[in-house]
């Protein structure tokens, strides 16, 4: 009896090459969904290396051991399939050459050259637990009686590409996927009982004497009369990417404008709710238009309008009634009356009806100050609810007194207050930081907050949703900043979520310009602001008494502006690595020789406005940096003005290895400056559904041609990706 494994089985075939259509795609089929309007870096992470061996190194992998595998029958009548070896261990490798290459378009969905290879019955494993499993299968033999029938269809995949020919590739895996529910404790978390098998491929081009890595093919099969025959098929390249339905972009050299509104502004005022939905803050509320896959601009009148009295300070678009419909939730603030509003919207056949209205008196808010709004299920019932933390004048860390201060949703959207709520006193925002944490693993979300002026930290436990219960009050080592972000993460594999806290502060420097060329015998010296820059990232692990201790230095490397965080394994070691989005924000800007193309005068108007120098000036560059986004200007000599965008320059992201043993190092990968540079957030999601987290960027960089959405709240830029073919390829090579 084979070992109580999931049996991988690696059929390595020789096909052609793959080539792409280069032609533009009727987008008149496109359902695109969301659009986020801050222009997105799509960087696949795909570095499991297993998944992408190449044919050759598959023959030497792990060196095992290979020999004829006697449940194929076809090896042993067939000599052209005699190169075929298997390993005698947990996962099969099956290494052959396939004679017959096919050379049909994938439109005529057929895979002859597969069909009799999966008709025979192949290795087989029993499993200790038993699940469904098709009857008819021609690859797995599990005697279920009960089994599914007909259909044997490959969920992986649920996109197609632009690939019209196979042509060459080389591996191909079977996977045995259990899918479990996350939401149910692990001794009881059921299985959902379907036999998800992946036939994956990776498509080489030959490119002169270069050989170019296209990623990895996916293919789906239907059976149909007796024969699996193709149904999808999904190709994972860093330069095309579809999503569900055959979703299209086109690379262009301009920004697209909304009617007449910039992409800046555009970002600055739209917020993305869903389908091809944007709202537009208005003075007196919200505009809701419709946005056109076709023509990228939005529709020239909206198609819904909510009045909105007051200042709003906070928009969120959540499924608050599990409907698959993004809700709407607004607070607004009246500076002159001190008062703040809390509207509740439902969605309903696409329009937005209100259905929760209250106002706080006595509320104090700052301009400066942003409102923190944690969202989460607080008493376990399955929907979200929505808890607001406030801050007493009497210096109260909280106010909150028995869960009092949210609403809770109780499943049919008619959103009520806690009998003991009290808003109605004198109430203020502050900088302190809020967080939610599992602090007790008890599945409910627990409240974690760190004061900057202290500087401590309390906890508030959850206690099943009837109140917050303060169960920590300490003293903390490291002093917050207004802009420190907290994040939770499990770095070291104990079960608990560590604390990561990156720390920012503000400092000035002098730096002068000393120099400049030729005959411009002027010199120009004036202080220079410096923006903030950040002390480093410091992690907290949590202790077996659930008190946190700094257990690590602070990581010293130069990280400028840490603008988002995003954890993920990176190696496949089984820790989380860090990866630090740095926003782009270095020490200087180096814009191309624009000197001799300028005046005098202008070069003066410009000096007065430099700061951040460099401690060493070349006066073959002009270094320059913005004072405010997007204010300065400089002019050529043909009157053209080019305007700076809102970084100090490029600096590379950085990912920190994670050791497991309290130690990082900054890791090795195959992103460039290019690619990272103005990075804004980090965002992990398994965006093609094939079981392993992708690495999405927000960018700020203008430049970056991207004007068409694609679903699941990002945008992809094409020209970054195009670059990177090669390096890609080297790089697993390497690896």
């Amino acid at each position: 009896m084979i070992e109580k494994s999931i049996l991988v089985l690696f059929f390595c075939a020789m096909f052609y090459v793959v080539y792409f259509d280069d032609t533009k795609y009727d987008s008149s089929d496109i359902e695109s969904k969301d659009i986020f309007l801050s222009n997105i870096l799509f960087l696949k992470k795909k570095i499991d290396y297993q998944r992408r061996v190449s044919f050759e190194s598959v023959k030497g992998e792990n060196g095992k051991e290979r020999k004829f595998n006697p449940k194929l029958e076809m090896f042993k009548n067939n000599e052209k399939y005699k190169q075929c070896v298997i390993d005698e261990s947990d996962q099969y490798y099956i290494d052959h050459k396939l004679i017959n290459k096919w050379e049909k378009s994938w439109e005529e969905k057929e895979f002859n050259v597969f069909r009799g290879l999966l008709e025979e019955n192949g290795a087989f494993q029993k499993f200790s637990i038993k699940y469904k499993i098709l009857e008819d299968s021609p690859v797995w033999d599990l005697g279920g009686k009960d089994a599914e029938v007909d259909e044997f269809m490959l969920d992986v995949t649920r996109y197609l590409n632009s690939f019209i020919k196979i042509d060459s590739v080389n591996v191909f895996t079977v996977k045995y996927l259990i899918e479990k529910d996350w939401r149910q404790p692990l001794k009881t978390m059921p299985v959902r009982r379907k036999l998800n098998i992946i036939l994956e491929t990776r498509g080489v081009i030959e490119k002169g004497s270069k050989v170019v890595d296209k990623g990895n093919l996916t293919i789906n099969l239907k059976r149909t009369k007796g024969f699996w025959q193709i149904e999808h098929l999904k190709f994972d390249t860093m330069n095309r990417f579809y999503y569900n339905k055959s979703y299209s972009y086109q690379k262009s050299e301009e920004q697209k404008s909304f009617h007449g509104i910039s992409h800046e502004e555009a970002s600055k005022n739209y917020t993305a709710v869903d389908g091809n939905v944007l709202s537009l803050k208005q003075s007196n509320g919200l505009a809701f238009y419709n946005f056109d896959d076709q023509t990228s601009q939005l529709s020239s009148k909206a198609f819904q309008s909510l009045k909105i009295k007051d200042n709003i300070r906070y928009i969120k678009f959540h499924d608050f009634n599990h409907d698959g419909k993004k809700d709407l939730f607004v607070i607004t603030f009246n500076k002159n009356k001190n008062y703040l509003g809390i509207i509740i919207y439902k969605k309903n056949d696409n329009k937005y009806q209100k259905v929760y209205e209250d106002n706080y008196t006595n509320v104090k808010l700052a301009d400066d100050l942003s409102i923190e709004v944690l969202v989460a299920d607080f008493n376990g019932n399955g929907y979200d609810d929505i808890l607001i933390p406030f801050s007493e004048k009497s210096g109260k860390i909280l106010h909150l007194k028995n869960l009092s201060g949210y609403i809770e949703n109780r499943g049919y959207f008619l959103f009520k207050k806690k009998n003991n709520e009290n808003f109605d006193q004198t109430l203020e925002f502050s900088d302190k930081k809020y967080s939610l944490v599992n602090w007790n693993k008890d599945s409910l979300s627990d409240l974690f907050i760190l004061d900057p002026s202290n500087p401590k930290f309390y906890v508030y436990v959850n206690n099943n949703g009837s109140e917050l219960q303060k169960v920590i009050e300490r003293k903390f080592n490291v002093k917050a900043q207004k802009r420190s972000q907290i994040t939770w993460e499990d770095l070291n594999n104990d079960g608990s979520d560590d604390l990561i806290l990156s720390q920012f502060v503000w400092k000035e420097s002098e730096r002068f310009l000393s120099s400049c060329k030729d005959n411009w015998n002027a010199k120009i010296s004036d202080k220079i602001k410096n923006n903030f820059i950040t002390k480093g990232l410091y992690i907290f692990l949590r202790q077996e008494d659930n008190l946190i201790e700094l257990e690590l230095e602070k990581i010293k490397h130069n990280f400028y502006a840490i603008r988002d965080l995003g954890f993920f394994d990176f190696n496949k070691d089984g820790y989380q690595d860090i990866y630090i989005a740095r926003g782009g924000w270095s020490g200087e800007i180096k814009y191309a020789d624009i000197s001799s193309l300028i005046t005098r005068y202008e070069f003066l108007k410009l000096a007065a406005l430099l700061k951040n120098m460099p401690s060493s000036f070349d006066d073959s560059k002009l270094y320059t940096s913005i004072v405010e986004n997007e204010k300065i200007l400089y002019q050529t000599r043909d009157k053209k003005v080019w305007t700076s965008y809102s970084a100090m320059g490029f600096v590379k992201d950085i990912v920190l290895k994670n050791h497991g043993d309290g130690t990082f190092s900054e890791f090795d990968y195959f992103l460039n400056i290019d690619e990272t540079k103005d990075s804004m957030g980090v965002y992990m999601a398994d965006i093609n559904d094939d079981g392993t987290d992708d690495l999405i960027l927000e960018s700020k960089n203008k430049n970056h041609s991207v004007n068409k959405k694609i679903d699941f709240n990002f945008l992809l830029s094409e020209d970054i990706a195009n670059e990177q073919e090669e390096k890609v390829a080297a790089y697993f090579d390497k690896k």
